[in-house]
């Protein structure tokens, strides 16, 4: 079976991810990760990544899409300009599946939007992710915030209100929602039938199956509404991971 990590370039996405590569390795599967080879942060995803032996293909979803004729200095919104115009196309993808006709594609969560195009592809997907569960909660306040939850009336109001702030701040997301919907159309993926907004750090969340690279015991209680597709894997730092003495 031919496993894919598809991931971001931050250094902690990578490592907790090692230890499961190894065991499908173990039981014959193939692995291989993907991902932007440097991140613009400087984290090295192919390095780190050959440094442990596995293979390594290039595939950014920020690459540029065409030439711009904007001079910006604004980086970060060119970048996300060239992911959308990707997402769009499609070829990027199409072609990264023909070539290497994965099995399963373990998928970053903050690469959520690739979802849609994967699974147009006929290709299972599962969520990773390096946090702990970012659901909404009753009595749980959002990981962005420094509440501490606590068993009275207040405490509840007061996670509420921290959850209707970033709600609020959501709404500006719509057209991404909406420019989504139209994106998840032309791939024949029903959206909304998996689309949610309660979810804190990322934008948005899909209910997938959703692999966490993390210990339960370190999130509070949560209630069963939400969980059902949350799958903790308990301590994935790999102790034995070679690192990079350059």
């Amino acid at each position: 079976m031919a496993n894919i990590f598809f991931l971001m370039s931050h250094t902690s996405h990578q490592i907790t991810t090692f230890p499961l590569a190894k065991k499908l390795l173990r039981h014959s599967h193939s692995v291989r990760y993907c991902g932007p080879p440097v991140g613009p942060d400087g984290h090295q995803l192919q390095k780190h990544v050959v440094l442990q032996g596995f293979d390594f293909v290039p595939l950014d979803p920020y690459c540029q899409y065409q030439e711009s004729q904007q001079l910006s200095i604004d980086r970060q919104a060119i970048r996300f300009q060239n992911f959308l115009q990707n997402l769009n196309d499609g070829n990027l993808y199409q072609n990264f599946i023909r070539n290497y006709t994965p099995d399963l594609i373990i998928l970053d969560i903050f690469y959520l939007a690739l979802v849609i195009p994967l699974t147009h592809l006929k290709v299972p997907v599962l969520l990773a992710s390096t946090q702990i569960a970012g659901d909404k909660d009753q009595e749980i306040p959002p990981l962005e915030s420094d509440l501490i939850p606590g068993s009275n009336d207040i405490s509840i109001h007061t996670i509420e209100a921290a959850w209707d702030v970033i709600l609020q701040k959501r709404k500006k997301l719509e057209p991404y929602y909406n420019f989504l919907r139209k994106i998840a159309k032309k791939y024949q993926f029903d959206f909304d039938r998996y689309f949610y907004r309660e979810r804190s750090v990322i934008p948005f969340g899909l209910r997938l199956p959703e692999l966490i690279f993390w210990d339960a015991d370190f999130d509070f209680t949560r209630t069963a509404a939400g969980m059902e597709n949350k799958y903790y894997l308990g301590n994935q730092v790999d102790l034995s991971r070679k690192e990079d003495t350059i």
